[in-house]
C-alpha cells in the first residue's frame, strides 16, 4: 500500500477518472489512518478500497468532509487535530455531529418513536451515579434512601422505627391536607 505525501495534479486527475458517469466512485472510503497539517491546511491519510485491494492516500480535508463527513467529524473530536479545541475544524465537527443528532431525532419522531429515549438514558445514568454512593450513616445509624430500604432496615434491626416514622410523617401530611383525593369518574 503506497502512502502518498500529497496528491499531485496527475493524482487528482486519476481520482476524477475513477468516477463514472453516474457519480459513483470506484474506490470506497474505509477509514482514516492519520492526519497532518501542511501550510495551515488539514490533510488526512485515508484508506480506500476497490475490487483490486486497498490504497492509502493523503486527502485534503475539504474533499474528505464531503466524502465521509461523520467519520471525519468523529476523528476530529477523538484526535487532537488542532492545538486548540476551539479551532475551525473542531467547530465544523461539532456542527456536523449536532446536525446528525437533530436529524436522527426528526427521523425518530416522524416514525412515531419517542425521541426522549436518549434523554431518559442520560437521566438514568445520573441517577445511577447517585445510587452508587455508599449508604449514608449519621450518628451510627444507616439512613435509608427509599421506603423499601427503610422497611428492610426495620426487618434487619428487628424493630419498626422507620415504619413508625414514615407513618407519623404521612399522618401529619394527611392532617394538613397535602393530598387531594379524586374519583376516577
Amino acid at each position: 500500500m503506497p502512502i502518498v505525501d500529497h496528491i499531485s495534479e496527475d493524482g487528482i486527475k486519476s481520482l476524477q477518472d475513477n468516477i463514472d458517469s453516474e457519480g459513483n466512485d470506484d474506490f470506497i472510503f474505509q477509514t482514516i489512518i492519520g492526519h497532518e497539517i501542511k501550510d495551515g491546511l488539514l490533510y488526512f491519510k485515508a484508506r480506500y478500497s476497490n475490487e483490486c485491494g486497498n490504497q492509502t492516500w493523503t486527502v485534503p480535508f475539504k474533499w474528505l468532509k464531503d466524502d465521509a463527513p461523520l467519520d471525519v467529524a468523529h476523528y476530529i473530536k477523538n484526535q487532537v487535530v488542532e492545538a486548540s479545541r476551539r479551532g475551525a475544524y473542531s467547530k465544523w465537527a461539532n456542527t456536523v455531529l449536532q446536525a446528525q443528532t437533530i436529524n436522527l431525532h426528526r427521523i425518530l419522531r416522524s416514525h412515531g418513536i419517542p425521541t426522549d429515549i436518549t434523554m431518559n438514558i442520560r437521566r438514568l445514568s445520573r441517577n445511577g451515579r447517585q445510587k452508587s454512593k455508599p449508604s449514608e450513616v449519621k450518628f451510627g445509624h444507616k439512613i435509608p434512601k427509599s421506603v423499601k430500604e427503610a422497611i428492610n432496615l426495620d426487618h434487619e434491626n428487628g424493630n419498626t422505627l422507620w415504619r413508625d416514622s414514615i407513618q407519623k410523617e404521612m399522618d401529619a401530611m394527611e392532617e394538613h391536607q397535602c393530598f387531594e383525593y379524586r374519583n376516577n369518574n
